[in-house]
């Protein structure tokens, strides 16, 4: 029923009672306490802005004065500068001549430290204290450029002096010569903390006074100052302030004392003085004043009161007798209606209420049906509800809700309660998103926190929430909750298999792509270089080959932990694959730490490995590469770090190399070679040289050694030293070494033909060769071709690939035998010269390396040695070839000693094969 349909109809009642309580209310207060109120807020406006502003005006003065001395100071030490650099001694920049003039400016000068002068190249002239010379990357201070840039009397901000070790400004003073040139910059280096004990001793007790440059680095404090110097201002300070350096603020110190602080600006120098005064002097009348307004305030508080108190007599009995019906309804009594008599608001809202009783007990029905549905719904799909009335500060949790907090059902609590059971760092989250609610309407979709149940469970959960709004402001929160923990699970096992190796637990290769990138970044914000260290176990593939590759993953386990003990916690290792570890030292501010963490992982690397019953021995090889200075993205870093690897391995093993330029011109050197030597067969660049060996016995030629040359277009003739090795790594070797021993086996024929059926023809056999067991094949094949005999053919191999054979070599080297190949081993006693190999394999020539034969004289170690050998192969029934032989006396010894055969410059160089044939006289 509308409220003035019900005002007609009412029972009359006197004048008073015909008003609505508001109104009653306002007419009686409005009566008394707005004209007191008036003249309450005229007197205390009046009186707190008087004492507001003596406040500020005796904080000001202080900060003011304190400005004034601190540029009294600045400018004392200005003039004395000046007065310095227009000392003829001094703009001659000559260090014989100042430095004595320094060093008395120093003594007379209580605040000098240090002093020095340096040219426009920020090179060290003139100095109190000596230092080597060079800019030491001066020039890139922000003092020097701008006392250079401005070429006045300038003041640096607060920097960290690495030599001085300790927090300095640094003043700077032009010189200019008789031409008024600017030549360089007096400069002077202040101790912060000693100028702050010499400068702010004489302020006050209780008072404080900081000294900000132009970043709000704090250069001077008058308490504690040494633990503050170099650190930023409080970030709780009004911004408005420090920007426009105007007004005043409130802070406490660390003393417990609370303060008022304004700032005053030092013109022409960029520093900003703050001075703070303790509130409880400065403000004594504000206090004051702020005590009588209260005192009049609380009088007309109890005025209000005794008003308000006769206002509720008026409507204090009809309000129990709606109340009175309403707690009979609460306990059961649905039949009780509210029939009270009072003010018009209290019978017309106790009329309505007995109308919405009638709607409610219709709806009952229908409100337990969906309640059902909901509940069966929300444990189908785990599902959980939960509602916040803000009216009563209520929050209903459903069962499932309860489930997911494991808390017996049904359950209530309140807004704060429920928020505790949240991680710490996900409350404001959650707090943030109800307030959003509450004051905006706004609703949120999957929000994913994490909470601690009532068991002590830590789980993960996504809710959702929306607002119930009426007369545009919210009343109510809904919301949904659900358990989503083995999805989060599932989801953190991806990324860990993604980003982590599955044996060692390390950062795998794309992580460590990721936390190299930011590093790099920190390094270029920092200014400070980052070292990439790559290493490489040394002969893990043994490991692997003899143990197996369980005890090869145990032992790289073992490995991965030795390396991460020796960097620091902020460092990262990763494994890049196989037998391969990066470490990555971020902000290396000196060099020495490199090289301690190098040495430490090789140290630690190589000692002894207890893998389940077996002792392991290993090493690393490191290489080094640092940034910016060896590459200035990822992938050029650790190309070069992987370059200085190899110099390592190459050096020795269980060593660390740096990267140079050197290694990456080595690297583009080989790498413009491999590219040249993919086309020489099909450009037919390829020579065959050949060498003969002589017969000492007869001094005949009855052999000869085939021996490659490439004649590059552009630079001309290449030796086999310099692209051999380059072969055998990419396996062009193969198809190299098929044209070779077909080229040889065709000049072979030929030469027997024409100057002997015993002539044999040698052509050396690389290790990568014996790979490709079809080679072999196709070896035999092209003989019979050519109708050329195996033992006019002679394999040469070297000693390590007869150590290190499998069975594999033993068949191939077998296959030449049966087709009557011979096979000779080259370059005798420069390997590992294990006799075992010799009684193993079938072989049929030993030829001793040039080394023993170069020193050949009488009663020589050398000579002792070939005849051993020579003895030896006897012995097995090797023949014996002598390489490079040079001399007559050389020939004579060899013969003396029962060698058989002579190769080397005493008979011939390697010749073309019409050169060769002259040799032969065919």
């Amino acid at each position: 029923m509308p409220l003035n349909r019900y005002r007609r109809g009412r029972r009359q009642v006197s004048w008073y009672n015909r008003l609505s309580i508001r109104t009653q209310i306002f007419l009686l207060a409005l009566a008394i306490v707005l004209p007191v109120e008036g003249i309450l807020a005229w007197y205390l406006a009046a009186d707190v802005r008087s004492a507001r502003e003596d406040a500020y005006a005796q904080v000001s003065i202080f900060a003011n004065s304190a400005a004034a001395e601190l540029e009294r100071y600045l400018r004392q030490t200005e003039a004395a500068l000046e007065r310095l650099a227009v000392r003829p001694l001094v703009k001659a920049l000559d260090p014989r001549k100042c430095d004595p003039i320094f060093k008395e400016y120093v003594r007379l000068n209580p605040y000098f430290t240090t002093l020095a002068t340096r040219d426009l190249h920020a090179n060290p002239v003139c100095s109190f204290i000596p230092r080597p010379p060079g800019a030491s990357q001066v020039e890139k201070f922000p003092w020097f450029i701008e006392g250079v840039r401005n070429e006045k009397f300038t003041v640096g901000d607060a920097f960290f002096g690495v030599a001085a070790r300790r927090w300095v400004s640094v003043l700077t003073y032009p010189i200019r010569n008789d031409d008024r040139v600017l030549t360089g910059l007096l400069v002077l280096p202040i101790d912060l903390q000693k100028l702050s004990g010499q400068l702010l001793a004489s302020v006050p007790k209780n008072a404080v006074v900081t000294v900000l440059d132009r970043n709000k680095t704090i250069l001077l404090r008058s308490v504690l100052g040494e633990l503050y110097i170099g650190k930023p201002a409080q970030t709780n300070l009004n911004e408005t302030v420090l920007d426009n350096l105007q007004g005043a603020y409130f802070r406490t110190g660390i003393d417990g004392v609370n303060r008022l602080y304004a700032l005053a600006a030092i013109p022409g120098i960029g520093w900003t003085v703050s001075a703070g005064l303790p509130e409880a002097e400065v403000l004594a009348d504000y206090h004051a004043a702020l005590q009588r307004s209260l005192g009049i305030g609380l009088g007309v508080l109890l005025l209000a009161l005794a008003l308000a108190w006769r206002i509720s007599r008026a409507i204090v009995k009809p309000i129990v007798g709606l109340a009175d019906t309403s707690a009979r309804i609460a306990s059961g009594d649905s039949l009780a209606r509210a029939d009270v008599s009072g003010p018009l608001e209290v019978e017309f809202v106790a009329q309505q209420f007995n109308l919405m009783l009638e709607a409610l007990e219709r709806n009952e029905a229908t409100l337990a049906r969906t309640s059902e549905l909901l509940h069966r719904t929300g444990e189908l799909a785990k599902v959980g509800g939960w509602q916040l009335d803000l009216r009563s500060q209520e929050l209903f949790w459903s069962q499932e809700t309860c489930r997911i907090h494991e808390v017996e059902y049904p359950a209530t609590s309140t807004l704060e309660q429920a928020i505790n059971y949240y991680f710490p760092e996900y409350r404001p989250i959650f707090r943030a998103a109800v307030q959003a609610g509450i004051d905006n309407g706004a609703s949120w979709d999957n929000l994913e926190l994490r909470l601690t149940t009532a068991g002590g469970r830590a789980i993960w959960v996504r809710t959702q929430g929306s607002a119930v709004i009426q007369n545009g402001k919210t009343v109510q929160l809904f919301g949904a909750i659900q358990d989503i923990t083995k999805q989060k699970e599932a989801e953190g096992l991806i990324w860990k298999q993604a980003n982590f190796d599955p044996l060692t637990g390390l950062p795998n290769r794309r992580m460590f792509h990721d936390r190299l990138g930011l590093e790099i970044k920190k390094s270029h914000r920092a200014g400070l270089p980052l070292a990439l260290l790559f290493v490489d176990l040394d002969r893990f593939k043994e490991v692997n080959d003899t143990l197996g590759h369980t005890m090869g993953d145990k032992l790289l386990m073992e490995a991965a932990v030795r390396i991460a003990a020796c960097v620091r916690e902020s460092d990262t290792v990763a494994r890049q694959g196989g037998d391969e570890f990066t470490v990555i030292l971020g902000e290396v501010e000196d060099n020495g730490i490199i090289e301690r963490v190098a040495q430490a992982v090789i140290q630690a690397l190589s000692q002894p490995f207890q893998v389940a019953n077996e002792v392991i021995y290993i090493s690393a090889s490191i290489g080094i590469a640092l940034y910016p200075n060896d590459a200035a993205n990822i992938e050029q870093l650790l190309k070069n770090a992987d370059l200085a690897m190899y110099a390592a391995k190459n050096a020795g093993r269980s060593r660390f190399s740096y990267f140079t330029d050197e290694m990456q011109a080595a690297a583009q050197k080989r790498l413009r070679m491999v590219g040249d030597l993919r086309g020489t067969l099909a450009g037919g660049q390829f020579r065959l040289y050949f060498q003969p060996i002589v017969e000492l016995a007869s001094g005949r030629i009855m052999k000869a050694e085939a021996l490659l040359r490439w004649l590059h277009p552009k630079k001309g003739m290449i030796g086999p030293a310099e692209f051999i090795p380059l072969a055998e790594e990419t396996g062009l070797i193969v198809e190299i070494g098929d044209w070779v021993f077909k080229e040889s086996a065709r000049q072979a024929r030929r030469w027997r033909d024409l100057y002997g059926a015993e002539f044999q023809m040698g052509v050396n056999m690389s290790p990568v060769q014996f790979q490709a067991a079809s080679e072999q094949d196709a070896w035999l094949e092209y003989l019979l071709e050519q109708d050329l005999s195996g033992r006019n053919m002679v394999i040469e191999i070297t000693e390590g690939l007869l150590l290190d054979a499998d069975s594999g070599v033993a068949t191939q080297l077998l296959q030449f035998k049966n087709a009557g190949m011979q096979v000779a081993i080259d370059d005798f006693g420069t390997g590992y010269s294990a006799l075992s190999y010799l009684n193993k394999f079938d072989l049929d020539f030993l030829k001793i390396d040039q080394s023993f034969v170069r020193n050949l004289a009488r009663d020589s170690s050398d000579l002792a040695l070939s005849e051993a050998i020579i003895v030896m192969a006897h012995k097995l029934g090797l023949k014996v070839v002598a390489e490079g032989v040079e001399t007559a006396e050389q020939r004579d010894l060899l013969i003396a000693a029962g060698c058989d055969y002579a190769q080397g410059y005493l008979y011939s160089r390697p010749v073309p094969a019409r050169e060769f044939e002259k040799l032969l006289g065919v």
